[in-house]
């Protein structure tokens, strides 16, 4: 597997790990969905856009 694949795959990882944490903190409704959205929206679309850059790259190097 290609460095850049690799890291695409370890920003999803990442990503996952939060839409869990997110999804658990929602069930336990201890804080308000609107704050909990504050905290991990921007983080998991961070993860998520560079796994996409990560892939696109990836994409790139094999059409070559």
């Amino acid at each position: 597997m290609s460095n850049a694949r690799s890291r695409a795959n370890h920003k999803l990882y990442l990503a996952r790990l939060l839409l869990d944490a997110w999804r658990e903190g929602l069930a336990r409704e201890q804080v308000p969905a609107a704050v909990l959205d504050q905290a991990y929206s921007g983080a998991v679309r961070e993860h998520l856009v560079q796994a996409y850059g990560w892939f696109l790259l990836e994409l790139c190097r094999t059409a070559d």
